[in-house]
């Protein structure tokens, strides 16, 4: 797994400037049943202004973890500003999730790979990119520009080079759903070990606890139980 600092740079790199349908929301205790948690949903066609939008709270995901969940219910067929997303939800070492009645396709499956732990329980599909944006990038600079950007990224996410495989053989003008066993074999269902263990130190370090004593605390965490609130 490649360092936050390559993972920021390589975002920096990528972001251009656009609009899409971002929110964030506070829930309350009640909504949630357990505890008050923070969502940041992205719904809809990702865009450059999605990619601007998530980048600009980029703090605000890294210092609400590991209480901040993001969901995605999107698509997309501008590689680029997924990319980006990814690579902030993964440097703020967020928590992602498709929901049951949601759908990650297209660009928002770059997206779902930033998450340091993935939850997927909807619908993922992939395809290559579209024809308009291999011309955008092969007049900018080659016709595999996009392609060697997507390698490069699943290398430092650490996700299978069979989920590459998957994108560019479906074409960009219909979209293949990937069963469980897919999810598993190109790792989508895999959690990042370095993600998750930066995350139990902040979690631990914010606490006031050693590394063995959070994990102490955390398996002894039951949900219902007696200050079950407080273990998170």
């Amino acid at each position: 797994m490649k360092n936050i600092a390559t993972i920021v740079a390589f975002a920096a790199i990528l972001s251009a400037s656009s609009n899409a349908e971002v929110s964030y929301d506070i829930l309350s205790e009640s909504e949630t049943g357990l505890f008050a948690s923070r969502v940041l949903n992205i719904n809809g066609f990702i865009t450059d202004e999605d990619a601007d939008v998530v980048m600009r709270m980029r703090e605000t995901l890294s210092r609400y973890q590991p209480d901040t969940v993001v969901r995605l219910n999107a698509t997309g067929s501008n590689h680029e500003p997924a990319m980006v997303i990814g690579m902030v939800l993964r440097s703020s070492l967020a928590s992602v999730e498709v929901l049951h009645d949601s759908n990650c396709s297209g660009s928002c499956v770059l997206a779902l790979d930033g998450g340091a732990d993935r939850k997927i329980y909807g619908h993922v599909g992939v395809n290559m990119p579209t024809p308009e944006e291999l011309l955008v990038a092969e007049s900018r600079w080659n016709e595999t520009t996009i392609e060697n950007d997507i390698k490069t990224y699943f290398e430092i996410m650490d996700v299978s080079m069979s989920l590459d495989d998957a994108m560019l053989h479906v074409p960009s003008s219909r979209v293949q759903y990937l069963s469980q066993r897919d999810l598993y074999e190109t790792g989508l269902t895999n959690e990042d070990p370095y993600g998750r263990e930066a995350l139990k130190n902040r979690v631990a370090a914010s606490l006031g606890l050693t590394d063995r004593e959070w994990t102490r605390v955390k398996s002894s965490c039951k949900p219902g139980a007696p200050g079950y609130t407080d273990c998170f």
